[in-house]
C-alpha cells in the first residue's frame, strides 16, 4: 500500500499547483481522471493538422494557448539493455536469455533496463516507449534476426515474454514504468524480402504457433503496445490486416494499448515495388488506420502532399477525423500513463547512480553465466588452472566482445583473453591497447554527456586519461567499423598538467559496414614518437563538410593502440597466456594469421578457440544461407586441431550452427551466444569450473538443412509438408538433430524419480499438478532445468507431433541434495486448433506426460486421460451459430469475391461451390459453407 499512499501525496501536491480555473481550461491536467479520459480531452483540444503531426514516431511540440505537448520520439530500443543512448548495461541477447529458462532472472534484467530507461528520461527527456521484446517464433535458424527472439517453443517464449514485459512496464498501481512493445505481429521470419513478401500460413499454424506468445503478452502481461510486421500474411499486409489487429488482437484478446507500424511499413502497403495493396500513401494510411493501427514509424501518416497521408485521406473521405481521434487517444493515453504530464512518478529521482551500477553489472554476469550451454564435454572440462603452464586463446572472438544487435553501450566489458589472463594471474595490460568503451569522460557536441562509443555523433569527444606512451610510439592502430567514408577521427594528445596540445592527427574513417570491424594502422610523426610517459588522449569525431547524408552516426570504435615496430607482445609465443586472432569472422583465409595461430597452438597445453558469427553474417535485413561457421573459421578449427587436440571451442553465435565436424572431433564445446558485457568472465568461469554450466538450448540444432525448405519460399508450415518434408522444430522434425531442443550438459549429474500427478484425468477448466524428486548425484553444486512434455503417441489430430513442451522447472541443488518440484498443467495446453469450427479443442484420449532433461532425453513418463471438449473459443467461433449459410454460388453476385476467415482472398464467387466447408467472408459479412 506504500505506492498508493505515495500517489495520494503526489496528486495532492500536483493539485495544489493547479487551480480550478486551470483544470476547467485544461482538463487533461486533472490527474484524478483516467489516462484515456485525459487523452481524449487533450486530443479534442488539437486542430486536425496538429493531430496528424502527432501520429508519426517523431512528433513536433505544441505550445499555444496553454496547450503544452513536448516533441516526442517514440522510437526507443531496449532489446537487452537501453540502446543508442549512451552508457547502459548490456545484458545477453534474447536468444541467450532464453537459454537460462530463468523467469525471475528475465524479469529482473528487464526491470534493470527499465530503470536505466527512466534515468535517460529524467536526464535527457528520452521517450519511454520501448520497441521490445521480439517474440516472433524461430521457425528457421537462418532468419537474420534469430538472435532477437526466445527460441522455437511457443510455451517457453510466452513465459519469457510475459516476464520481460512485466519487468519493463513495472508493477506500480498507477503509472507504467515504460511502455513495452511486443513485435513483430506476425509471421515475420524472413529479412531479404520482408517489405514485399507474403507469409503463407495455415489458420492452424497461425493460431497454434505464431500467435500464442502475442496473446500471452496481451492477456497476462498487459503489454501496452504492439508493432505490426513488414510482411503480408496470405496476401494482406500486416499493418492493414483488420483480422489481425482488430478482430483478434483487440476484440478477441482485449488489447487496450496502441498499435505501431514497423518503420516505413505503411509505405510498404502502397508502393509499387512492395506490397502495392493500395495505390497511394493516403489510401495506405486510411487502410492501416481502419484496420486498427494507431501510430506510424515513419512519416507517411504525417505526409501533407496530395495523396500522401492523412491530410489527403480525410479530404477524400477515406477516413474521418473521428477515426484519427480514436487512434491518437490510444497513443496519448500511453504517454499519460507514464506520467509525462504529471509532476512526479515513483522513478522521478533516478539518476546516474542507476546507470550500469554494480547491481546491474552483477545481474549481467549472472545472466551471462546462466545462458552458456555446454554442448559437449569429453572429460575435458573443467580445467585446472594450476596444472596449465601455457594456454592459447585463438579466434576472432578471443579478444573481442560481441554484444549483438540493438545493444546498449556499456562502459565496462571483458574479453575472453582478459578474463583468461586474470584467471592465470598473468598481466597483459602492458600491450598499449585501450578499449574504446573505457573512456574516462565523454562530451558530445554542446556538452552532452555520455554520447556513447557505439552511438558516436558529429562533434563527440571521448577522453582517455593517463595513456602510457613509455619511451615514445611511432604507430597507431585503430579498430573500427563504419558505413561512410566522409568521416574523420582526430587523435589529440595533451599534457596532463598544463593541457597543452603536444600532438594532433586527423584520420579518415575507412568505410566498410557498421558490423564489420577493421584495423587500420597509421604512421605517426617523429613528434609523436617523442611523446613519453602518460598523457591524456582525445578521440574527436566529425563529418566532412562535404557530407550530404543526414545520418547522425559517425563510426563505431572497439579499441586503439600506440606502439612501435618490434614491441614484444605480452601475449606472444612463449608466454603463459598467448593470443592470436587466426582469422576474421567472415573473411577468407589469411596465411600469416593462420601461421601465428598454429605456432602458439603447438606450444600450448590447451587451446581456447573462440569462433562465431557477427552482424555481417546474420542481422536485420540479412538472412543466412547456411548454418556453417562463416569465413575461414572451419579451416582454422581444423588447422589448430592438427597442432593440438586439447581444444575447447567457444561459440559466440546468433543462433544454431551445423558444427558436425566439431561435434565429432573436438573434446569440449560451449555455446556462449552474444553474452553481454560480462561474457569474457562468464565463459572463463565455466571453463575453469568456477561456475557449473546450466543453460539449455531453446531451438533444435539441425544436422543439416535437408528437408527444411527454402527460407525465401515464405512457407510457414511447421508440420512436415511437401515444401518442408523434414518438418520444423522439435515438435515436428523427422530427422535426428545435431543437438535436440532442451539439450545442455553440466559438471554434475541429476537423477529423476517419484513422478506423480494429483489427478489421473484432466477436464475443461481443470488443472493438474505433476510432481517429481530431482537429486544432484554428482560432486558439484548445480542447477537442472526439468522439462515436461505431452506426447500424443501418434494418434488423433496431433498424430504428427513428436511431443510438446507444457511446463518446466529450474531447480538449484547442492551436491547430494534432493528437492521435490511441482509443474502445473492446464487443460488448454493439450488443445489443437480446429479449422472447421475455429475453436481450440481437446480430444478425449490417453496422453503420456514425459519428464525430461531434453526433448530427446526422457527420464520418466506417466499416462493421463483428457476429456473431450472445447478449451477456448475465438472471435469467429463465439457467434458461429449467428452466421447465415450460403449453400452455393447461385446465392452470390457474379462479381463477389470470397475471403477466408483470416481475411485472405480465396476465389471468385463462381468457384464458391468447390470450397471445403467452413466460415467465409463475402461483402464484409461472415457465412457458413456446409
Amino acid at each position: 500500500m506504500k505506492t498508493r499512499i505515495l500517489l495520494t501525496i503526489i496528486c495532492a501536491a500536483f493539485f495544489s499547483n493547479i487551480n480550478a480555473q486551470d483544470l476547467s481550461k485544461y482538463p487533461w491536467l486533472d490527474a484524478s481522471k483516467s489516462f484515456e479520459e485525459r487523452a481524449q480531452l487533450l486530443c479534442g483540444a488539437l486542430t486536425l493538422d496538429e493531430k496528424i503531426q502527432q501520429m508519426g514516431h517523431r512528433t513536433p511540440s505544441i505550445n499555444r494557448d496553454g496547450i503544452k505537448v513536448a516533441g516526442y520520439n517514440y522510437w526507443c530500443e531496449a532489446l537487452h539493455g537501453v540502446a543508442r543512448s549512451g552508457a547502459a548495461t548490456s545484458f545477453p541477447i534474447s536468444r541467450a536469455m532464453s537459454c537460462t529458462w530463468d523467469l525471475p532472472l528475465v524479469f529482473r534484467c528487464a526491470e534493470a533496463t527499465s530503470t536505466e530507461a527512466r534515468v535517460y528520461n529524467n536526464q535527457k527527456s528520452k521517450g519511454l516507449t520501448y520497441w521490445c521484446p521480439t517474440i516472433n517464433m524461430s521457425r528457421d535458424p537462418r532468419w537474420g534476426r534469430d538472435e532477437e527472439n526466445y527460441g522455437e517453443d511457443v510455451f517457453l517464449t510466452s513465459r519469457l515474454a510475459v516476464e520481460y514485459i512485466k519487468g519493463m512496464q513495472g508493477d506500480d498501481e498507477k503509472y507504467f514504468k515504460t511502455i513495452a512493445t511486443a513485435k513483430h505481429f506476425a509471421c515475420n521470419n524472413y529479412e531479404k524480402g520482408r517489405h514485399s513478401t507474403s507469409s503463407t500460413v495455415t489458420t492452424r499454424d497461425l493460431r497454434e504457433y505464431y500467435l500464442p506468445a502475442f496473446e500471452a503478452s496481451v492477456r497476462e502481461a498487459n503489454v501496452q503496445s504492439i508493432m505490426t510486421a513488414y510482411n503480408a500474411i496470405n496476401g494482406i499486409p500486416c499493418g492493414a490486416n483488420d483480422m489481425l489487429i482488430t478482430k483478434i488482437l483487440r476484440n478477441e484478446w482485449g488489447f487496450n494499448g496502441y498499435v505501431v507500424s514497423d518503420c516505413d511499413a505503411v509505405d510498404d502497403v502502397w508502393m509499387s515495388n512492395r506490397h502495392h495493396y493500395v495505390n497511394t500513401g493516403a489510401e495506405a494510411s486510411a487502410a492501416c488506420l481502419k484496420a486498427g493501427m494507431d501510430l506510424n514509424c515513419g512519416e507517411t501518416f504525417q505526409n501533407t502532399a496530395t495523396d500522401g497521408g492523412f491530410t489527403s485521406a480525410v479530404v477524400k473521405g477515406l477516413c474521418t477525423e473521428a477515426d484519427l481521434d480514436k487512434a491518437l487517444t490510444r497513443v496519448f493515453a500511453a504517454r499519460f500513463a507514464t506520467g509525462e504530464f504529471d509532476n512526479s512518478t515513483p522513478w522521478s529521482s533516478f539518476g546516474s547512480d542507476s546507470l550500469e551500477n554494480q547491481y546491474h553489472r552483477d545481474l549481467a554476469l549472472q545472466a551471462s553465466h546462466e545462458a552458456i550451454v555446454l554442448l559437449k564435454n569429453d572429460k575435458m572440462l573443467p580445467l585446472n588452472a594450476e596444472s596449465i603452464k601455457k594456454i592459447a586463446v585463438i579466434g576472432p572472438y578471443g579478444n573481442f566482445v560481441q554484444l549483438g544487435g540493438y545493444s546498449g553501450t556499456p562502459t565496462y566489458q571483458k574479453t575472453i583473453l582478459d578474463a583468461i589472463a586474470e584467471k592465470m594471474n598473468y598481466d597483459i595490460s602492458n600491450d598499449g591497447t585501450v578499449q574504446a568503451e573505457n573512456f574516462d569522460a565523454v562530451k558530445g557536441k554542446g556538452g552532452v554527456d555520455n554520447a556513447g562509443i557505439g552511438n558516436i555523433q558529429n562533434g563527440d569527444v571521448f577522453t582517455y586519461n593517463n595513456v602510457d606512451f613509455g619511451s615514445g610510439k611511432s604507430k597507431l592502430s585503430l579498430n573500427h567499423a563504419g558505413r561512410y567514408s566522409d568521416r574523420q577521427i582526430t587523435i589529440r594528445i595533451d599534457n596532463p598538467t598544463s593541457g597543452t596540445i603536444i600532438f594532433q592527427k586527423t584520420l579518415d574513417a575507412t568505410a566498410n559496414n557498421w558490423t564489420t570491424f577493421v584495423t587500420d594502422t597509421y604512421e605517426l610523426s617523429d613528434e609523436a614518437k617523442a611523446v613519453t610517459g602518460k598523457h591524456n588522449v582525445y578521440l574527436i569525431f566529425t563529418k566532412l563538410s562535404s557530407a550530404t547524408d543526414t545520418n547522425r552516426y559517425i563510426i563505431n570504435v572497439d579499441w586503439f593502440k600506440f606502439f612501435n615496430d618490434g614491441d614484444e607482445s605480452p601475449v606472444g609465443p612463449g608466454h603463459p597466456v598467448m593470443y592470436a586472432q587466426g582469422c576474421d569472422v567472415a573473411g577468407s583465409k589469411d596465411a600469416a594469421l593462420f601461421a601465428e595461430a598454429e605456432a602458439i597452438a603447438a606450444e600450448a597445453d590447451v587451446v581456447i578457440l573462440a569462433l562465431g558469427t557477427d552482424l555481417s553474417v546474420s542481422d536485420e535485413s540479412n538472412d543466412r544461407t547456411n548454418l556453417n561457421l562463416p569465413g575461414a573459421q572451419q579451416q582454422l578449427l581444423e588447422a589448430i586441431y592438427a597442432k593440438n587436440k586439447n581444444i575447447i571451442v567457444v561459440l559466440e553465435t546468433c543462433s544454431s550452427m551445423t558444427i558436425n565436424w566439431a561435434q565429432e572431433n573436438i573434446p569440449a564445446i560451449l555455446e556462449a551466444w552474444y553474452d553481454g558485457q560480462e561474457q569474457g568472465k562468464a565463459i572463463t568461469d565455466v571453463i575453469f569450473g568456477d561456475y557449473n554450466p546450466q543453460g539449455k538450448l531453446t531451438t533444435t540444432w539441425y544436422a543439416s538443412l535437408e528437408g527444411l525448405g527454402q527460407l525465401s519460399d515464405n512457407i510457414y508450415d511447421i508440420h512436415a509438408t511437401a515444401k518442408v518434408p523434414a518438418g520444423r522444430t522439435y515438435m515436428y522434425h523427422k530427422k535426428t538433430p545435431l543437438y535436440p531442443f532442451g539439450h545442455g550438459l553440466s559438471y554434475t549429474t541429476f537423477e529423476y524419480s517419484n513422478m506423480e500427478t494429483d489427478n489421473a484425468s484432466l477436464s475443461k477448466d481443470g488443472t493438474l499438478n505433476v510432481t517429481a524428486t530431482i537429486k544432484n548425484t554428482g560432486s558439484r553444486d548445480g542447477a537442472e532445468i526439468v522439462q515436461l512434455y505431452a506426447n500424443f503417441n501418434g494418434t488423433g489430430q496431433q498424430a504428427d507431433m513428436n511431443r510438446k513442451l507444457i511446463g518446466f522447472a529450474r531447480v538449484e541443488l547442492k551436491a547430494g541434495e534432493s528437492k521435490t518440484i511441482t509443474i502445473p498443467v492446464s487443460y488448454e495446453q493439450f488443445s489443437y486448433y480446429d479449422e472447421n469450427t475455429n475453436q481450440y479443442k481437446v480430444e478425449g484420449r490417453t496422453t503420456t506426460l514425459e519428464l525430461a532433461a531434453s526433448s530427446a532425453d526422457i527420464r520418466l513418463a506417466k499416462d493421463i486421460n483428457t476429456t473431450e471438449g472445447v478449451a477456448k473459443e475465438t472471435y469467429i467461433s463465439t457467434h458461429i451459430d449467428e452466421f447465415p449459410m450460403v449453400a452455393n454460388s447461385r446465392s452470390l453476385g457474379a462479381t463477389d469475391r470470397v475471403y477466408n476467415a483470416m481475411g485472405a482472398y480465396v476465389c471468385k464467387a463462381s468457384d464458391y461451390d468447390h470450397l471445403p466447408s467452413g466460415v467465409y467472408i463475402l461483402n464484409g459479412h461472415k457465412y457458413i459453407r456446409k
